[in-house]
């Protein structure tokens, strides 16, 4: 009689479908953060931007 375990091949696809998931879960994750990053980074350029609104740099 044939024993309940998975072909190597089946397992080898699982794992590497589990880490595939994994991977993708932490590539969204990765990418909020960097989108919060962003936007923390914007907001302290607006917030230090001169209030007259010129660059503080001008081309001659």
């Amino acid at each position: 009689m044939r024993s309940a375990m998975l072909p190597p091949v089946v397992l080898s696809f699982l794992y590497r479908l589990a880490r595939r998931a994994l991977q993708l879960l932490r590539l969204h994750r990765l990418d909020a953060f960097s989108k919060d990053t962003q936007i923390l980074v914007l907001r302290h350029q607006l917030a230090v931007r001169p209030a007259s609104g010129q660059a503080a740099l001008q081309m001659v």
